[in-house]
């Protein structure tokens, strides 16, 4: 074997060094796309019947941790509870515990008016028809470019905008790829725009739904702020204009968007404060049918109380928690109720001047109006003779 022989096995088959979320770990330049199965620091096993002459043997039945991937030959290098270490092909391996597998959010099960509901799945139906409208209507033809489908979400916290992004990259069987402010804002010059840059470029590769959620630096007018955000606006204007897929931004309030992204944006929705009957439905759907819910559990009082899905989310779980933690036979309608009450006080503990904040201010308002002062003293009457 001559000297470039050698060179070029040797790139084939040695391992590279490649960083990973659990430190470094090997990689097979041979293969730089390979999708691996297991992650470095799961927990994994032999299958059964694999040949012992394949390994020593010594470590058929012993649970064992990934330490490496990749290597040369195998696949993965485990190191077993006794000791011992070993390389194995990924069809050799399995979880030592299968992995549960994800709950998907189905579309139904987002509270939102059917019309600003159907609006959204509307435009996303593009993805699921794209052969049928750019080639066999010809719309490709027309469009090169500007083919995304760009939501934005609107409204107070806890309404449901990163609920319905879930649900709807799991209807079109996609990954969900949330960036929040820290993901994208750099110190260093130039750090945000190659950012915004490396995400299109993966969520194009990956065919993921791009999620940027609070990101309100990407909403602005440039007309309004200074070059640094100028910039990065352009960068995102741009990697959208050659962009096919999904992306949805998600803001707390909608100011003045700039007049070209706003042209780029395929629906603007709103997602607004849940009514009495939305919320008394998102009650209902949060609490599992296997939850020991005491009959005197009453959802329309529940719902009579002005919170939004996500502060109905927290005390659920924590009716929940105390319910468990009182041992309790069940969850009760005071295990709710003092839940509720810990929830509001929480909206203003957490606010230093909460009057400012939407959603504060809406329940404030609502809990100074004659309706929101019936609410507080009727709930306050329920807790009494629930105690």
């Amino acid at each position: 074997m001559n000297s470039t022989d050698l060179s070029s096995f040797l790139a084939a088959y040695m391992p590279t060094i490649a960083p990973y979320s659990g430190g470094a770990v090997f990689m097979p330049t041979n293969d730089k796309n390979m999708s691996y199965k297991f992650k470095f620091g799961d927990r994994v096993k032999i299958k059964d019947g694999v040949n012992p002459d394949y390994f020593d043997g010594t470590c058929i039945g012993v649970p064992g941790t990934i330490s490496a991937i990749g290597g040369g030959y195998y696949d993965y290098t485990i190191i077993f509870d006794n000791g011992r270490q070993q390389a194995f092909y990924v069809k050799d391996i399995d979880f030592l515990t299968p992995p549960k597998p994800k709950t998907k959010i189905t579309l139904e099960s987002v509270i939102l008016a059917e019309d600003k509901k159907k609006q959204i799945i509307a435009a996303v139906s593009q993805v699921e028809n794209t052969a049928k409208i750019f080639d066999e209507w010809g719309f490709a033809d027309v469009f090169e470019k500007g083919t995304a489908v760009s939501l934005l979400f609107w409204g107070i916290p806890g309404t449901g905008k990163t609920l319905m992004a879930q649900a709807l990259a799991d209807h079109l069987e996609l990954e969900l790829k949330i960036y929040g402010p820290a993901e994208i804002e750099s110190s260093e010059p130039g750090g945000a725009e190659r950012t915004i840059k490396t995400i299109f470029a993966d969520a194009k590769k990956n065919k993921k739904v791009v999620l940027f959620d609070e990101c309100d630096s990407l909403l602005v007018d440039r007309n309004e702020v200074g070059p640094i955000f100028t910039q990065l606006v352009n960068t995102l204007l741009s990697e959208i204009e050659f962009y096919d897929g999904v992306i949805i931004f998600t803001t707390n309030r909608l100011g003045k968007l700039d007049p070209a992204l706003e042209r780029r944006i395929t629906a603007k929705v709103e997602f607004p404060f849940p009514t009495k009957e939305q919320r008394k439905l998102i009650w209902q759907r949060m609490i599992p049918t296997k939850a020991p819910l005491n009959k005197n559990v009453d959802f329309d009082k529940l719902a009579d109380y002005p919170l939004a899905g996500g502060n109905i989310k927290n005390s659920v779980l924590n009716a929940a928690r105390t319910a468990a933690y009182e041992k309790s036979k069940d969850i009760k309608m005071i295990h709710f109720v003092d839940a509720i009450e810990k929830e509001s006080e929480a909206l203003q503990a957490f606010t230093a001047e909460y009057d400012k904040h939407p959603h504060q201010r809406m329940v404030n308002t609502m809990q100074r109006t004659e309706t929101g002062n019936s609410v507080k003293k009727d709930f306050s009457a329920l807790r009494g003779r629930l105690s």
